[in-house]
């Protein structure tokens, strides 16, 4: 026995539910065109959950008659998953499609959600720790805009100069610093002057001196969201809205008794003032800025970067005040990417003194100069 066939109006239902997409898990193949040629029709395959034969594949004698013509028991997939679907029933089992269909259907309502003004720029940049490679592909951006409801308008920026990681220069910091301006002002400045940007989606791993350094040039920017890289429970680009009240960060600041002075940022790792005094010496006033819990991975929402970026700030200000604008602050980092780039972005190029940033290779030594805008080349 066979239960009725599927109506049109609930064909058109299901076409909208599918987003024209076939919804078996990872394909996402067109249904309304055919990719190789490019001609458009309905290339669609309603396939039955619960067969509408009891003979058929996830058949049952009470339920195919009754959800013959139900969206709820019935997928849009492409030819090919159609017939794999059916072929194996006892590997896609009823609950397995039912897992499929909602994932997908639930995606095409949050892709629904987006607006046309929300739509958003995306930025990647990356450069080699050590003998690491880091990697950002251009869907992790858009996909990590897309999680909050923006869309990534047009090609993903990408700063990185493929070739300078290949210059073995005593001076590549330095160089890779010169890089990133240029590829800023040559792909990002642009973008302000052509359309009101409405926020942009920033996602960086580097060496903490090069990401400081980036963050100084979007220090003028306010619509940037800088994003963190999650490693639980899964991979991924993404800070998240909730408050974190375990996370918090403290400034300690000593009384002034030198001239010169030193940052120390403990956040994934505490830095001992020992390692410091090694290369900045003795007689050097160390202020700290550490978080309540340490890790590579406790960023997690954007609350957190705010906690971190009032008191950095504050800092900042501190500094100048005490040892006057004309200082050196000499910045020991141990910080997530986000933090990394928060710091230059709160860092003002008119108000506050110059950074020397030391970068972390068997003991600290000296990476980059950031000047203020007087001393800027």
């Amino acid at each position: 026995m066979r239960g009725k066939e599927i109506t049109e109006p609930k064909k058109l239902i299901l076409m909208g539910l599918c987003g024209g997409k076939c919804e078996f898990r990872g394909c996402e193949k067109s249904i309304v065109q055919d990719m190789l040629t490019g001609e458009k029709s309905n290339f669609s395959n309603y396939a039955h959950i619960i067969a509408s034969s009891v003979n058929g594949p996830r058949g049952n004698k009470v339920l195919s008659t009754q959800l013959s013509n139900d969206e709820n028991n019935i997928m849009v997939l492409c030819r090919d998953h159609h017939k794999e679907i059916d072929d194996f029933p006892e590997k896609f089992t009823v609950n397995i499609l039912r897992d499929m269909k909602k994932e997908h259907e639930n995606y095409i309502k949050d892709l629904m959600k987006i607006k046309k003004e929300s739509t958003v720029i995306g930025i990647k940049y990356t450069f080699n720790i050590s003998d690491r490679v880091p990697k950002i592909n251009d869907d992790d951006v858009r996909t990590c805009a897309f999680k909050q409801n923006y869309y990534c308008k047009g090609d993903i920026i990408n700063l990185s100069d493929s070739k300078a990681d290949e210059r073995n220069d005593s001076r590549i910091y330095e160089l890779e610093k010169e890089n990133i301006k240029r590829n800023f002002l040559q792909m990002v400045k642009p973008q302000f002057k052509k359309e009101n940007v409405q926020k942009i989606f920033l996602c960086a791993i580097a060496p903490q001196p090069l990401l400081i350094y980036l963050g100084t040039l979007f220090s003028d920017i306010s619509n940037v969201d800088v994003q963190q890289l999650q490693r639980e429970p899964v991979q991924e680009w993404y800070l998240g809205d909730n408050e974190d009240k375990k996370f918090n960060i403290n400034v300690i600041v000593p009384e002034k008794k030198n001239e010169k002075v030193a940052l120390n940022i403990s956040i994934t790792a505490d830095i001992d003032e020992d390692r410091i005094r090694a290369v900045g010496g003795k007689e050097c006033d160390i202020i700290k800025i550490e978080s309540t819990i340490h890790g590579n991975d406790i960023i997690k929402n954007k609350s957190q970067l705010e906690t971190y970026n009032k008191r950095i700030r504050h800092t900042f200000e501190t500094i100048k005040d005490v040892y006057g604008r004309d200082c050196e602050i000499n910045v020991f980092p141990a910080m997530p990417v986000s933090i990394a780039v928060e710091t230059g972005r709160c860092w003002m190029k008119k108000a506050h003194p110059r950074l020397t940033i030391y970068d972390e290779k068997n003991g600290f030594k000296k990476a980059l100069e950031i000047k203020y805008e007087g001393e800027d080349e």
